[in-house]
């Protein structure tokens, strides 16, 4: 059977989805396996650690597919067209299909997009009558945005109308960029603008939320456009209008030719797809009455929504969200106090029992490897091992016995599956810097969101058990040193129970002194409680203000929770928003005075700090006694007393 490899920035952006569609879809009618690797664009250390999925970009050989389809566009967004080309040519003899990018020697899918685009603006100037434009574009590395930049100004040009520099912003095709942008330019000049034209449709959805936040209409003051046609532009308040370039068929094509490749057949150098306008609510073509209007085209024909895709939006996707949401939810609780991969191991295999994954395999390298942003390429070693199997469809027994091979030349062991699985996705297992190994998943026809927010969840679990035996295993070396190295490694073991950021004790090592202290007041007849503690809105100050924002959120709270507890309790955060305290003591009088306590002090922070955003927190307790001291029954109970806060504050506040 002929493999298909795709390689994508990521799998949960829209455009990588339409792709992944488009693969699959072909794939299903020709009986094929596609591999998934979702590699990230070069040089996208800019964005984070973006870069630490370049790893797996090892495991395209001709050993492991039979031929790759590359989302050039994306992956050469960092890049200059050049070094891209020079990347392709490392791909050798790799039988390669590039969508987005002609690549010399290689066959290449392009959407012939300029008809549509300049349709676009010519009918937002004669049938909207709009004059004051702002473009939000992206980096002159992007030969789409490029090519898009020069239509749009081309075409004003063919209206004899030209456009200040000031309204051609660079928002990098991200959605926060683009919202920031906008509120910069209304800050600096006002609104003096009729109409925003974005190239891709995450800009366009930033742009409409800068608008709105604002008070401005769409369409009614301000005209909002985008490019992709991804599936929110249909059912998102308003609809966009935008430009299909038909993604799944030009997907769907590129896996033909491959094929072809493959087969030995001639194949063209190009191959064009036709895009087509759609014409909705944020340009005021659709109205509010057309409930069952799509859009409407340049020649003003409607597009009627199907059956299957209003069933699908309206009970497919919220049951998918809640199931696989609530399941990830309870491995990230029952993890908290993980010590040994083997306790995690079954902990997974619980997991994907309730969700839709079918199985689970993971590979480990003997040791961590370093990958740093400024490293021009990253080696895998040539020994990788396997170390856990699970599937559903094989009698549920989980997999550890370790087998070595070389990633180079098989990506996986073929008898590491029961099972044959027509779609695999493979995903790096990185911590930090260090990289691990990677996990390899079937996929399944669900929001490819999960899969990433899955597997970034699995991939920290997995390499925070590994990191801890490998520190066991150090520390068990250093315990038989003298005094030198026994003093460093007590250093390291205070860093392991301790979080970075706050520098308060990690889940790790809150667990330990937690523990220490319901030992105690088993033996002494004691009692006190156990808090679970939830910042309030930190997603909304990272959207809004960035990450480093958030993290100086997150250790004002921290800083709020030590004022109020005493040198006897104990506090830990939990990772992300989540803190935990244990107080001795403490009955459900004192807990309600140290709520007050804690509303001030974070009044008296929101008031004194000058900080843009306000910070609060909500807390669930649970009793402990003699008799009623396991902590993680007890951190249960408070988070399931943190969800009824939680859900308190949300109905007050609509």
């Amino acid at each position: 059977m002929k493999k298909i490899g795709l390689a994508v920035h990521n799998i949960h952006e829209e455009y990588s989805i339409e792709l992944i569609r488009g693969v699959e879809k072909y794939c299903s009618e020709n009986d094929l396996q596609l591999l998934l690797f979702p590699i990230n664009a070069q040089k996208s250390e800019n964005h984070g650690f973006e870069y630490r999925a370049q790893s797996i970009k090892n495991l395209l050989t001709p050993e492991n597919v039979d031929a790759l389809i590359l989302s050039s566009g994306t992956l050469s967004s960092f890049i200059t067209k050049e070094e891209f080309i020079e990347y392709v040519k490392t791909l050798s003899p790799l039988p390669v299909v590039s969508i987005g990018v002609d690549v010399p020697g290689v066959p290449t899918i392009l959407s012939n997009s300029k008809k549509a685009f300049t349709n676009n603006i010519k009918h937002l100037i004669k049938k909207h009558h709009r004059k004051n434009f702002i473009l939000l574009c992206a980096s002159e590395n992007n030969y789409d945005a490029v090519s898009r930049k020069q239509w749009f100004l081309e075409t004003l040009e063919s209206f004899k109308m030209y456009m200040d520099k000031t309204k051609i912003i660079n928002a990098d095709f991200n959605k926060i960029r683009a919202k920031n942008a906008i509120n910069l330019y209304i800050s600096k000049f006002g609104v003096d603008f009729d109409c925003i034209v974005c190239l891709n449709d995450g800009m366009a959805f930033g742009a409409i939320e800068a608008l709105t936040e604002h008070g401005i209409r769409i369409p009614e003051d301000i005209i909002v456009t985008g490019f992709d046609n991804s599936k929110r532009a249909r059912f998102s308040e308003p609809s966009l209008s935008t430009i299909d370039p038909q993604i799944s068929l030009q997907s769907y094509m590129a896996t033909q030719v491959a094929c072809d490749l493959i087969d030995g057949k001639k194949t063209d150098e190009i191959y064009y797809v036709e895009a087509t306008e759609r014409f909705r609510v944020s340009c005021g073509c659709v109205k509010g009455r057309w409930l069952l209007s799509d859009s409407v085209d340049y020649y003003g024909r409607r597009h009627n929504f199907s059956k299957k895709s209003l069933y699908s939006l309206i009970h497919s996707v919220p049951n998918i969200v809640n199931t696989e949401l609530y399941a990830l939810h309870q491995l990230i609780q029952n993890s908290l106090a993980i010590v040994s991969l083997n306790e995690l191991y079954r902990l997974i295999s619980k997991y994907i029992d309730r969700t839709s994954l079918e199985a689970m395999a993971i590979f480990t390298y003997d040791k961590p490897k370093d990958y740093l942003p400024d490293t021009t390429s990253f080696k895998m070693p040539h020994k990788v091992k396997r170390v856990f199997v699970y599937e559903k469809l094989n009698d549920k027994n989980i997999n550890t016995e370790n087998k070595i091979f070389n990633p180079y030349k098989e990506a996986f062991p073929e008898d590491t599956f029961k099972h044959y699985y027509r779609k695999l996705v493979f995903y790096p297992l990185f911590e930090s810097t260090y990289q691990y190994g990677y996990i390899i998943v079937p996929l399944e026809n669900h929001d490819y969101l999960f899969y990433e927010l899955i597997l970034e969840s699995f991939s920290k679990e997995i390499t925070a058990s590994i990191k801890l035996e490998l520190e066991q295993e150090a520390n068990t070396i250093l315990e038989n040193k003298n005094s030198r190295l026994i003093e460093y490694n007590t250093r390291m073991a205070t860093l392991s129970t301790t979080d970075e950021l706050t520098k308060i004790n990690n889940r790790r090592g809150f667990t330990i002194e937690a523990n220490k202290l319901l030992k105690a007041a088993k033996s002494k007849n004691r009692y006190g409680m156990i808090l679970f503690c939830d910042m309030d809105g930190l997603k909304k100050i990272n959207d809004t203000y960035g990450h480093e924002a958030g993290d100086r959120a997150i250790i004002a709270e921290s800083k709020i929770l030590q004022n109020i507890s005493r040198k006897s309790d104990v506090i830990g955060r939990f990772g992300g928003d989540e803190f935990a305290l244990a107080i001795e003591g403490m009955d459900k009088k004192s807990f309600k005075l140290l709520e007050q306590r804690i509303i001030e002090e974070s009044n008296t922070y929101n008031k004194t700090s000058k900080e843009k955003f306000k910070v609060s927190i909500s807390i669930g307790a649970a009793q402990y006694t003699p008799a009623n001291n396991d902590l993680e029954k007890l951190l249960a109970i408070a988070d399931k007393e943190l969800y009824k806060v939680k859900a308190k504050k949300h109905k007050e506040n609509k």
